[in-house]
């Protein structure tokens, strides 16, 4: 039988009961340094799942307007972003004759000339889901955020529809068109704003 003493007792209680703060810090910063890529990577991950959730709604509303296209022979006009849900009018084309300038704060279908091709007239506004009849998460980008919709006003009646009169301009990053001379511009615009907004 071997008997301790309480000098070798508590030595040894001491030296079993655990990790020293020095040990602890030196864990803490090996998991930090793994963990750094991982989180890059699912980072990495969430930012390219967003863009292509953005870019597949955005594709299922450009089908949704080419079709109302060619059953209505014009494009629908913008919904008014102001409609809540449970509203009968939320996701209707808007029915209104006149529309208010837009502005930076616009919270209705609004028109503007700025910055369009040869001064057309385009309206802006919501996505009109339930007019082109899709649901109303095909028009929530990967942010969750509801797309905007701008079409050149004339194209929205199917008497004055022609192929050639679209009046967005597009640019590129350096602000420059992405059209040469007087080939038409864009009939309409499907737009996510990203996560910036």
């Amino acid at each position: 039988m071997v008997f301790m003493t309480v000098f070798e007792k508590q030595n040894r209680i001491q030296s079993e009961s655990g990790f020293s703060l020095i040990e602890v810090a030196i864990a803490l910063i090996v998991i930090g340094l793994l963990m750094t890529p991982i989180l890059h990577t699912y980072n990495l991950y969430i930012k390219s799942r967003q863009l292509s959730i953005s870019q597949g709604v955005t594709n299922v509303v450009n089908s949704a307007l080419i079709k109302y296209v060619e059953k209505h022979d014009a494009y629908p006009k913008p919904a008014n972003p102001s409609i809540s849900q449970g509203n009968l009018n939320f996701g209707a084309a808007d029915t209104s004759a006149t529309w208010p300038a837009c502005t930076a704060t616009s919270t209705v279908v609004c028109q503007t000339t700025t910055n369009t091709y040869g001064g057309g007239t385009v309206l802006v506004g919501d996505v009109p889901f339930a007019t082109l009849g899709i649901p109303f998460k095909s028009i929530l980008d990967g942010y969750n955020r509801k797309l905007t919709y701008a079409v050149t006003l004339p194209l929205t009646v199917a008497g004055s529809f022609d192929n050639g009169i679209g009046a967005i301009e597009v640019v590129d990053s350096t602000g420059t068109s992405i059209y040469t001379g007087t080939s038409p511009r864009s009939h309409f615009v499907v737009v996510s704003h990203g996560e910036n907004t």
